[in-house]
């Protein structure tokens, strides 16, 4: 009497939620092995088993690539190695993938939508994200930013018009890079291209300005007031006294007057006396001039 068994090992995968992202891989060996049964004692006797062929290896299978995908749990490195059969031993492993990340472009209003770029597969480890870089669209007017608010570089920096590089995969590929377009900076000097542009210089679109909410004056603190010292009235400056005529001889006794009365009269006595001089004088020259 002859009974046979198998050996079968079954690898899935399938990502978080359980479900398949690739074929399952199943391999089977077969294996027999003889009985003899006792016909006295009904005792059966069971010899070893015996593989059928010339295979006793169950193969490892190497990991799929799946794209929009990347493997990252599971039985990753034990269901790549080859296991030697057992006869009646089945082996079961699971890898689970997770979907990658992608570039999600996000274009002004009213300009075609762009959908988002998953992350390249490495074409030889599915383990980790391809090094591809695709481009995002040029939109006039705007500049492509990443996550950091820097500038992505254009695929040919003297015409942006062919897009731009996306910035690099995140250390976990598996979250997403928005990608926002800001309006280009009016330049200061009032002209340029810009970069190029097939000499077309990108117009930002004007933007809504916040209405500016007053801010709240600070009370003024209370200043103390020094009271200003009081001007001190000014001297009058006495004025100068102008200087007295001279006074003639003859005024002198005038001057006297209050004091004396001898004196007074003393000088108009002296006055009247050369009054008389002075009138003999012209009468002796009349005289002369007769004569003559």
């Amino acid at each position: 009497m002859v009974t046979e068994t198998t050996a079968t090992r079954t690898i899935t995968y399938v990502d978080r939620n359980g479900k398949e992202v690739a074929a399952t891989h199943t391999e089977t060996i077969k294996f027999k092995r003889t009985a003899k049964v006792n016909l006295v004692t009904g005792d059966i006797t069971y010899g070893e088993w015996i593989v059928v062929g010339n295979d006793t290896i169950l193969d490892g299978n190497k990991l799929p690539k799946v794209d929009g995908y990347i493997a990252r749990g599971g039985d990753i490195e034990s269901s790549q190695k080859d296991i030697k059969a057992t006869a009646g031993v089945n082996i079961t492993e699971r890898v689970v993938y997770d979907k990658l990340g992608s570039w999600i472009p996000k274009l002004p209003e009213g300009q075609t939508q762009v959908p988002p770029t998953p992350y390249p597969n490495d074409p030889t480890d599915p383990t980790k994200p391809g090094t591809d870089r695709p481009r995002v669209p040029y939109v006039p007017g705007f500049i492509p930013v990443d996550p950091n608010g820097n500038p992505l570089k254009p695929v040919d920096p003297n015409d942006p018009t062919k897009g731009y590089e996306v910035p690099v995969v995140p250390a976990d590929p598996t979250q997403d890079t928005p990608i926002k377009y800001i309006p280009v900076p009016k330049p200061n000097n009032g002209g340029g291209n810009n970069g190029g542009g097939g000499g077309n210089t990108p117009t930002p679109q004007p933007q809504p300005n916040p209405t500016p909410q007053p801010e709240p004056s600070p009370a003024p603190n209370p200043v103390p007031v020094t009271p200003e010292t009081p001007e001190q009235p000014v001297v009058p400056v006495a004025p100068e006294q102008p200087a007295e005529p001279a006074t003639p001889q003859y005024m002198d006794g005038q001057r006297e007057l209050p004091n004396t009365g001898t004196e007074a009269h003393s000088s108009l006595a002296a006055l009247g006396l050369l009054g008389a001089l002075s009138g003999f004088g012209l009468i002796a020259r009349k005289k002369r001039e007769d004569e003559e």
